[in-house]
């Protein structure tokens, strides 16, 4: 994820891989012999499963707390709405694809 501020203040890389783990965000569906499905929603990613559902990634501005949330903390609302309306307008840009972990070659995907 980029943003085209001046800062690219909502720069995001993450990963799905063997590291990580199913999750309410990062579902994985498994076509049973004979019809039905099984949800996994927990353990280790190298669960292998027919489909995933991932919600994706979550990145904001913020203000007022002391960590980094992102963009940045500003002191406030209004630190961040003049950071907003001096850059503005600004677009913010994703990429998702899957690639496999041995290879490291993109996954084409049926649509």
């Amino acid at each position: 994820m980029n943003s085209s501020d001046p800062a690219d203040a909502l720069k995001f890389t993450g990963g799905f891989d063997a590291t990580d783990e199913y999750s309410a965000k990062r579902v994985g569906i498994i076509n049973l012999p004979g019809g039905g499905q099984q949800l996994v929603t927990s353990g280790s990613a190298s669960q292998l499963v027919n489909e995933l559902v991932y919600v994706g990634i979550g990145n904001a501005f913020c203000s007022g707390s002391p960590w980094d949330c992102g963009g940045g903390s500003f002191t406030s609302i209004g630190d961040l709405v003049a950071y907003m309306n001096s850059n503005a307008p600004f677009t913010v840009t994703n990429t998702y694809s899957l690639v496999d972990g041995q290879t490291g070659r993109r996954l084409l995907l049926d649509s």
